[in-house]
């Protein structure tokens, strides 16, 4: 993974890429998959206990399928299986979402934190914002 941008590390304040890696798939893996969609207009997924989140406690991981149908989050890109794999001790495997679904079960997203990492997360990726961009 690259070095963060000044802009990154002043959004960020003390944060290195430990932190916001671990903020970014320990919890608001959410905010982001949301504002990736919004600047991409790409499919947000996840995998974890339950395709609907009504389990109390739900476990799991939200990210984005770009158009090469690999799975985007703040790591890089992987595998849908990767995903699978990485959540193997969970019940389901991917499966489709939507901002209003995520936004109906939790608490508000940390978007405007998000919205600063969607171009580092894009260009560590090897990925550009699509010149048409956006749902």
């Amino acid at each position: 993974m690259s070095n963060p941008t000044p802009e990154l590390l002043e959004a960020f304040g003390w944060w290195g890429v430990d932190d916001w890696e671990t903020y970014f798939t320990e919890g608001e893996c959410h905010a982001l998959a949301i504002a990736i969609h919004e600047a991409t207009g790409w499919d947000i997924w996840a995998v974890g206990t339950g395709p609907d989140f009504s389990v109390e406690h739900w476990e799991g991981h939200v990210f984005i399928a770009t158009p090469d149908l690999l799975a985007l989050d703040i790591t890089g890109l992987s595998t849908f299986e990767d995903q699978e794999l990485l959540w193997s001790n969970l019940e389901h495997a991917p499966f489709l979402t939507s901002v209003g679904v995520l936004e109906a079960v939790w608490d508000p997203p940390d978007l405007e934190t998000a919205r600063s990492m969607v171009e580092w997360t894009l260009s560590n990726a090897g990925l550009e914002v699509p010149a048409q961009a956006g749902p």
